[in-house]
């Protein structure tokens, strides 16, 4: 990761939008209503071919 000296997959799952709305400043910053099985489902499709990474930052 950058110049951290810490390595991670090259494949990964970025998972921020799995966590549903957020506001800054009281205006909408982020994703809308997020479906809590739809998210499951793609964590668990990535999981069966061995993807190693979940990225779960805020934003990047």
């Amino acid at each position: 990761m950058g110049h951290s000296g810490i390595e991670v997959s090259a494949i990964g799952l970025g998972c921020s939008a799995t966590r549903g709305p957020f506001t800054a400043g009281g205006k909408p910053a982020g994703w809308r209503v997020v479906d809590d099985e739809e998210s499951n489902a793609a964590i668990r499709r990535a999981l069966e071919p061995g993807v190693p990474f979940f990225d779960t930052a805020d934003n990047g």
